[in-house]
């Protein structure tokens, strides 16, 4: 004979081989499905942190842009909100006071409502928070003079996982900003 099973002797796979083949197969996939999730979450929570970083980022810069173009001499204070509904009014915020065309004017930079808001008005108008426009997404903001020409901010977000991330940055007064 040259090698061959007489008929009825086929050789084959055992059920045994069969099953260890398919275990391995599922053992696989579930290894590639696992680490496809695991890469996924990773991803999202860095896109989530990169947003909120993105967002206080954002709100630092706006705050520098105002902080230069009105550093004069008093135009900066930190003071309570003076809006008309009273649960703002403990909140402080920052006023920036700057005249136009021999007009003075009220630049009020608060948080409300998850927002970084600006509203631009005269001293003499009936505001309130609702009134100002959104600048940034922002869960909380806190304005603090620390010296008579320094001025710290310390922004905070929360991302959609509920971790909580802070910047702070300390701006020097110098009364040498833009013209009136």
């Amino acid at each position: 004979m040259n090698g061959e099973l007489p008929m009825g002797h086929k050789r084959g796979y055992t059920l045994i081989e069969l099953v260890l083949v398919m275990f391995l197969l599922l053992f696989i996939a579930m290894a590639v499905f696992s680490l496809t999730g695991i890469g996924s979450q990773s991803y999202s929570r860095l896109v989530q942190k990169q947003d909120v970083q993105s967002d206080l980022r954002v709100g630092l810069s706006y705050l520098d842009v105002r902080m230069k173009q009105h550093d004069v001499s008093g135009a900066v204070t930190v003071m309570n909100a003076p809006f008309a509904n009273t649960a703002e009014t403990a909140r402080p915020v920052l006023r920036i006071q700057r005249s136009y065309a021999d007009v003075v004017y009220n630049l009020w930079i608060y948080e409300y409502d998850g927002y970084l808001c600006e509203l631009l008005t005269r001293p003499d108008a009936d505001i309130t928070a609702e009134m100002g426009s959104r600048i940034v997404a922002m869960d909380q903001v806190f304005f603090d003079h620390l010296t008579e020409d320094t001025l710290q901010v310390r922004m905070s977000r929360r991302s959609d996982s509920g971790v909580l991330t802070t910047q702070t940055r300390t701006f020097t007064l110098r009364s040498e900003g833009g013209s009136s």
